[in-house]
């Protein structure tokens, strides 16, 4: 008596066609759910109305209203106070450049998060002024010293004095800023001005 083996393989190929069926339509479903998940994230509506309220409130409410997951460090929140803003169905974009109207905080949105950062806000320039300095370098007698270095410390700006003791610098500079005043054989000396 002989078995044929033919109809196992048949049913194993048939499950395997199953799976692959199933497994198709599971991919295809998610695909579905997510592009609508997507579309009604961009279709939210937000309608805000507030007065002098705290950022962080404020936030709170526009999360509510978009569906979106914000991400912020409280730190970058906190003490920022006095929000005022009117909406009436506003993108979530234009509701976040209203609020954050101000502030030193910038956003991105990826994938329904909508993630802070701090600004970093451009430094203000500090006016550089011209400066002469002459000045005389002497021994505790008030001798005066022939071929002492002065140099602005931290720049590469310096000169010697000469046998009057003399020396003089023009440099472009800050409003603070330190001498060296070093000798062969003596120690170096810092003064401030």
């Amino acid at each position: 008596m002989k078995t044929k083996v033919r109809g196992g393989c048949r049913e194993k190929r048939q499950r395997w066609g199953n799976l692959i069926l199933s497994g198709t339509r599971v991919l295809f479903l998610m695909l579905i759910l997510s592009a609508f998940c997507t579309e009604t994230h961009a279709q939210k509506r937000i309608d805000l109305q507030v007065t002098n309220q705290p950022l962080l409130r404020v936030l709170d409410v526009l999360q509510e209203q978009s569906g979106f997951s914000f991400l912020f460090s409280s730190e970058d929140v906190r003490g920022v106070e006095g929000v005022t803003v009117n909406l009436k169905n506003a993108s979530l974009e234009d509701a976040l450049n209203q609020v954050l109207k101000g502030t030193a905080l910038r956003y991105e949105i990826n994938d329904g998060v909508v993630v802070f950062h701090k600004r970093l806000l451009p430094q203000r320039t500090a006016q550089l002024k011209n400066k002469e300095i002459v000045g005389w370098v002497t021994d505790r007698k008030k001798v005066p010293l022939e071929n002492v270095n002065v140099v602005v410390k931290g720049r590469n700006i310096g000169t010697t004095t000469n046998k009057d003791g003399k020396f003089g610098l023009q440099f472009a500079s800050l409003d603070d800023f330190v001498l060296e005043v070093s000798y062969m054989g003596m120690k170096k000396k810092e003064v401030k001005y």
